[in-house]
């Protein structure tokens, strides 16, 4: 292998019988297995061995930007990674026997004089789940000078320090690991992680890292608050995930975060009763999620039009107590995107959506209080349109569709026949019809629509026929999908089903090409 000077990229993989192999065994074959010093991507998988040849981590290796060491089940400790010079994405994972990363993990000793890691900028652990130590360098030395992402992802046991000088670090994940704790209790240094122990879970979590852009904290249901000072100002993406007990940011706070773009929050803050858009002011993109308590999205009293105009996508999913959008409208003239999903108590749809002459995207579905819909109050720029399980009243006589002259694909619940048959948008190019309890397709569903190239049929379990007239001339592509009584008849490529769709170039029964 040493000869083998162009092989730049290699991958050894070990299959699962490895397992019943002496790790002895694996180990001198890995060790003969040493491959030229102008690799730039190493992958080990599956490795059975106690430890890893230390010829791993030989600065020689200079040329090395790519390292992935995954599933070496009986491995206990880690090869000098730091002395490669070039590295720039490190992942590992799966390693069940780990329980220490050390001092060996940076190399040379970890003199003062040497600085492991010169050039990482991606640094990844998941599924460790018997880690339980990790020991930085000490000293002044920056442990991770160059980091720029770094993930901790299920690692249960883990707990103790992080590193604590990360200079680059812009974008910090932590998933599932518990017992993260930070056992001192007071820094000077302004770059530090600081998490303070409470219960063996997270109670509060600081992050001032002055060049932190991104963070996503998941699945921490004891974290309860962030320190409001502690929280980088300049972050432009947070995501919360399954931090059931955490208090999302005040109110009167949230003016001072002047660069978060992006916020998402999943089945998080569950005391979270009302969100006010226009408090933050660049936000670009909220995502609500699983919020179980959350009742109103209001608009800020002092909210800026400018703030106001920042805003591309609203989001909304499965939050089942909300009944109440801002009365007057969303006031977010140029908002792209606007979705509710699953909103069980919501009774109305915000008014005035005629007004938002920017949006592109709009999706409705599982609002059963939803008391009507007004088809012609949607805006004309709409080009893509999902109208799923909605209740009450369609307030909507003759061509209601007719002023969406732009939209080229809609999502409609196959049982709102009223909206199917009131001539849909001549513009259409993509129709999909879902949850369709009918036995027949109404030919009159698809007049006018001579620039329709792609159908769906999702879910029609009594559908037996399709229109009698066949289907527009202009598709190109037909899909199928959980629809067993036409499936049946449609597999056998002859009779009278069939031969109204003969013609078109693809068909697709069940994700299964059939032409």
């Amino acid at each position: 292998m040493k000869m083998k000077e162009q092989i730049d990229t290699l991958s050894l993989e070990w299959d699962h019988g490895a397992t019943f192999l002496d790790p002895q065994v694996q180990r001198n074959v890995l060790e003969h297995l040493r491959p030229s010093t102008n690799l730039k991507s190493f992958t080990i998988k599956g490795y059975g061995g106690i430890n890893i040849p230390n010829w791993l981590g030989d600065s020689l290796f200079g040329s090395m930007v790519y390292l992935r060491i995954s599933n070496c089940y009986n491995c206990t400790w880690l090869p000098p990674l730091g002395q490669l010079g070039n590295l720039k994405e490190l992942n590992i994972d799966l390693m069940l026997s780990l329980r220490s990363v050390g001092i060996e993990f940076y190399g040379s000793d970890s003199s003062l004089s040497f600085q492991p890691f010169p050039s990482l900028e991606t640094l990844r652990f998941e599924d460790m789940p018997q880690w339980e130590e990790w020991n930085m360098i000490g000293g002044t030395t920056a442990d991770f000078p160059s980091l720029k992402c770094l993930l901790l992802s299920k690692c249960p046991k883990l707990r103790g320090d992080m590193p604590h000088n990360l200079p680059s670090l812009t974008e910090l994940e932590l998933r599932e690991c518990p017992l993260l704790v930070e056992s001192r209790n007071s820094y000077d240094n302004n770059n530090f992680i600081i998490i303070i122990p409470a219960s063996d879970v997270f109670d509060r979590l600081m992050l001032p890292l002055t060049s932190l852009r991104q963070l996503t904290i998941d699945g921490f249901p004891s974290l309860t608050f962030f320190p409001i000072d502690g929280l980088q100002k300049t972050l432009k993406v947070l995501i919360i995930k399954n931090c059931e007990n955490l208090e999302f940011l005040p109110q009167e706070y949230l003016h001072n975060f002047i660069s978060l773009e992006e916020l998402k929050i999943s089945y998080s803050c569950n005391s979270m009763i009302s969100f006010t858009l226009g408090a933050l002011p660049v936000l670009k993109s909220l995502f609500i999620e699983g919020s179980k308590n959350l009742k109103s999205i209001l608009i800020a009293e002092d909210a800026s039009p400018k703030s106001l105009s920042f805003l591309r996508s609203i989001k909304i999913w499965d939050c089942n107590e909300l009944e109440l959008f801002p009365p007057g409208g969303l006031a977010t003239p140029d908002l792209v995107c606007f979705a509710v999903w699953k909103c069980e108590k919501l009774p109305l749809l915000p008014t005035r959506m005629h007004t938002l002459t920017g949006l592109r995207v709009m999706e409705i579905d599982n609002l059963p209080n939803l008391q009507y819909l007004v088809i012609y109050d949607f805006p004309s720029s709409l080009q893509e349109l999902t109208i799923g399980s909605v209740g009450g009243i369609m307030q909507n006589y003759g061509p209601v569709w007719k002023h969406l002259t732009c939209l080229s694909v809609l999502r409609i619940n196959g049982n709102d026949n009223m909206l199917l048959g009131l001539f849909l948008p001549a513009s259409l190019v993509t129709l999909c019809i879902y949850d369709l309890k009918d036995k027949v397709i109404d030919g009159k569903w698809f007049q006018h629509l001579n620039s329709l190239q792609k159908l769906e049929i999702v879910n029609a379990p009594k559908l037996k026929s399709l229109p009698k007239d066949g289907l527009p001339s202009s598709l190109s592509l037909l899909s199928i999908t959980c629809c067993p009584l036409l499936e049946a008849s449609l597999r056998r490529k002859r009779g009278r089903e069939w031969r109204k769709i003969a013609q078109i170039p693809f068909i697709i029964i069940n994700d299964k090409i059939i032409t």
